[in-house]
């Protein structure tokens, strides 16, 4: 599921979001919002299901609600159950929106809160993942994503964020078999400009997170800039 943020007659370019942004941005995966957003800002920074937005809870969910919501939700992986059918049930205890109105959000907070997200990539660059990169030059030409180790094929992953221990392997790149030699290699090597692959030497850079979604901040920023400019609202949706 992918995330947009756009305006409703279209008339602005949306910018495009990587999935690695959505997520480890909108998703919340070596950070937690609320460490440093404001409750609304964290609304502010959560997308509707497309097409809709919950407004408020109607009641509490009751012991046998609770019990049929996974039925309900294996049912629609199935596609066994409609839309209209999850909707029936959701509008029991959820007061729902499609109109376009409720949707809209304030591009001003939108680019208030997304600002305050970056800015607390880049204080906390010290201790966030690291992205590692493997080049055949030293002048960092013919960038390197694979590798023969003993003519076995190994990938090079110098982005380790998803690992639970990133913190442990933020210096490092991480050489694994896939495929048919899955687990035939498989270790790390520390970074250093130069490193050695196999008797082969090779260049490396790397760089922050908040320099690696730098230019998708800044995408959003020049967009929500448009919006404010010609004074329409913005759609922020889950797709």
């Amino acid at each position: 599921m992918g995330v947009e943020l756009y305006v409703n007659d279209e008339s602005i370019e949306s910018p495009s979001f990587s999935k690695k942004f959505r997520d480890e941005i909108i998703y919340e995966w070596y950070f937690k919002f609320d460490e440093f957003l404001t409750k609304e800002e964290q609304k502010v920074i959560t997308p509707n299901l497309y097409g809709e937005i919950v407004l408020g809870k109607k009641r509490e969910t009751t012991f046998l609600e609770k019990a049929k919501l996974p039925i309900i939700l294996h049912k629609a992986m199935k596609g066994k159950i409609t839309v209209e059918e999850i909707n029936k049930f959701r509008d029991k205890i959820v007061y729902r929106s499609e109109k376009v109105t409720d949707r809209e959000r304030d591009p001003k907070k939108m680019k208030k809160t997304f600002q305050k997200i970056e800015d607390y990539l880049i204080e906390n660059r010290s201790k966030f993942p690291l992205i590692h990169e493997v080049y055949e030059t030293k002048e960092l030409e013919n960038r390197v994503y694979s590798v023969l180790i003993n003519e076995v094929k190994c990938d090079i992953e110098g982005d380790l964020f998803y690992y639970d221990d990133y913190h442990k392997v933020r210096t490092k790149i991480h050489l694994k078999s896939y495929n048919e030699d899955f687990g035939k290699i498989d270790f790390y090597i520390d970074i250093e400009p130069q490193i050695k692959i196999d008797g082969r030497v090779y260049f490396t850079k790397s760089i922050t997170k908040a320099e690696q979604f730098h230019e998708q901040f800044q995408d959003c920023y020049d967009f929500l800039d448009a919006v404010i400019k010609s004074k329409k609202r913005v759609l922020w949706e889950y797709n």
